[in-house]
């Protein structure tokens, strides 16, 4: 990272007051930007946070990010009601063992949630490889199983995987009902988003 003038801090724990006083003491002595890395043990801090600090207005989808989102809801969801899950993979699989579910326990949270919601579709948003894909798709028994890459136009050699994230937060957000993964920033942000 290059800067003309920089301060270094460490916080003393992955609170979010911690984080939250860095950004106000920041805020208060003129800077700009604030880069904080590895915070992905940052707890969420509450809306009242958030809210004093500007952060829930911080995020502005582009209009190419909520277009193909639209597109998709139009077009693979058919513009009906749909529930939504934020199914967190990869890292948590190891670093979150204990509130990480295996795929027969969110088949059948999924199916209970379509059938106690009267909906017939679930949007999944997940960085899961594709045999999880496939085993939702045939463990869930309720309704029909969609993910991002099922519209051609969204395919990860069309977008960056930034711009893929922010659609699927886009089209996540806009569910009837959302479902997300405990302790990840991308369903805090979904939240905040709905």
């Amino acid at each position: 990272v290059a800067a003309i003038d920089h301060r270094c801090a460490q916080l003393a724990d992955s609170s979010s007051q911690d984080f939250v006083d860095l950004i106000l003491v920041s805020g208060r002595e003129g800077a700009r930007s604030v880069l904080i890395k590895a915070a992905d043990s940052i707890s969420p801090g509450t809306n009242e946070d958030f809210d004093r600090l500007g952060l829930r207005e911080a995020m502005f989808f582009a209009a190419p990010i909520r277009d193909a989102g639209e597109r998709f809801m139009a077009g693979i969801l058919k513009s009906k009601p749909y529930l939504a899950v934020h199914c967190r993979r990869t890292d948590f699989l190891h670093a979150r063992q204990a509130t990480t579910p295996d795929h027969e326990a969110i088949a059948d949270q999924l199916d209970r949630a379509l059938q106690e919601l009267n909906l017939d579709q679930v949007f999944v948003a997940t960085d899961a490889p594709g045999e999880l894909r496939d085993r939702l798709r045939s463990s869930i028994k309720h309704g029909s199983v969609h993910f991002r890459e099922d519209q051609s136009e969204l395919q990860a050699s069309q977008w960056h995987d930034g711009e893929l994230a922010l659609i699927e937060m886009w089209i996540a957000a806009r569910a009837t009902v959302f479902i997300g993964t405990q302790e990840s920033r991308f369903t805090m942000h979904i939240q905040l988003e709905r």
